[in-house]
C-alpha cells in the first residue's frame, strides 16, 4: 500500500516532491482521512479491517459504548 494523502492533503514537499509512505498497514483515527493505493499481488479478495479491539470495552453497560 501506499499513503499518498492525510486528511486531504497531499504527502509532498514545497517544491512538489513526493513524500509518499509504503507500508502494509494503516493507521486512521476518529474524524480522520487517509487516501491509499492499493495494488494486489494477484486476484482474489483481500478483506481490510480494523484491529483496534479497544473500542470493545464499553466500560460494563451493556452493548457498545458510544465514542
Amino acid at each position: 500500500m501506499t499513503l499518498v494523502a492525510k486528511d486531504a492533503s497531499l504527502l509532498q514537499g514545497r517544491d512538489g516532491s513526493k513524500h509518499y509512505l509504503t507500508g502494509n498497514s494503516v493507521q486512521v483515527g476518529p474524524v480522520r482521512g487517509r487516501d491509499v493505493l492499493f495494488t494486489a499481488p494477484a486476484p482474489g479478495t483481500y478483506l481490510l479491517y480494523d484491529r483496534d479491539y479497544g473500542y470493545l470495552n464499553n466500560g460494563g453497560c451493556g452493548g457498545y459504548a458510544a465514542r
